[in-house]
Order: C-alpha cells, then structure tokens, then sequence
C-alpha cells in the first residue's frame, strides 16, 4: 500500500508529464535542426507549437505569412520581430525553392528569440499554464469544452 507522501508523488509526476513530454519534444526539435533535412520546417512546427501553448490560434490552414506578420507585430521592437521573419524567409524558401538541404545556422537561435519575446509578452501566468498544460500536445483541429464557444 502507498504511504500518503507516496501518493502525493505519483499525482505530482501525473500532472508534470504533459510539461516533461512538451520540453522533451521542444528538445528534440531544436536537436535535429543541426542533423536533418527540412530545418526550416522543424522550426515553423516549434513556432505553431508555442504559441498554441501561449493562447493563440495558429490553423493550419493559416499560411505561414500571415503567422508571422502576426507574431512580427505581437513582438514588434523586439529581436524577436526580425527573428521570426527571418524564419518565414527560411521556411518560404524551404517550402517553395528547389530541394536542398536546409541551413541550419541561426535558426535555431531565432526561434529561441522568438519564443522570448513571444513569452515576455505573455506574462507570467500564461507563461506557467503554457509550460504546465501544453495545449500543442493535443491536436491542432481539438478543441476543449471550455473553449468551445471562444474564438478560434
């Protein structure tokens, strides 16, 4: 039989594993930047990833232009608004040129700076929910009973 402190752990470890997968997965995102075709892509995923976390609707039937400028002017007069276009230059090229291996250099540093600014934007709360209840873990078209009426 559990003790009560045996209990409190096991519920403690149950309500962090969304976090730990989420940070898992942002880490092997970041790590496979350096080691694997389509970089540009693996970034855009992180992107749509952390906003969703941080409230915001990212469709994927949005384009990646129209994200961008988005969270270009959320972040704007922050080195997170250059970043995340320099990102949409990437992922257009990737998505649209000829097929070659993705640069990897510097993406992975303006994602970082993206994801700063977007957060410092956020505040806080939202921060800690973010990082607590990943909504990206869930699928992009899932919606929860509490925001079922809100908008997309």
């Amino acid at each position: 039989m559990l003790s009560g402190s045996g209990v409190a752990l096991l519920v403690i470890a149950v309500l962090l594993t969304p976090a730990v997968i989420r940070r898992m997965r942002r880490r092997g995102r970041l790590r496979r930047l350096s080691e694997s075709w389509g970089g540009a892509s693996v970034v855009w995923d992180e992107l749509r990833d952390t906003a969703r976390d941080l409230g915001w609707s990212a469709p994927d039937t949005e384009t990646p232009r129209v994200f961008a400028r988005r969270i270009a002017a959320a972040v704007e007069g922050t080195p997170g608004e250059e970043a995340v276009l320099r990102l949409l230059d990437v992922r257009e090229r990737d998505a649209f040129g000829p097929p070659t291996r993705a640069v990897a250099v510097g993406l992975a540093e303006d994602l970082r700076r993206v994801i700063a600014a977007l957060e410092e934007q956020a505040g806080r709360g939202l921060r800690l929910k973010a990082a607590l209840i990943p909504v990206s873990l869930l699928p992009a078209g899932w919606r929860s009973p509490a925001s079922a009426g809100g908008p997309a």
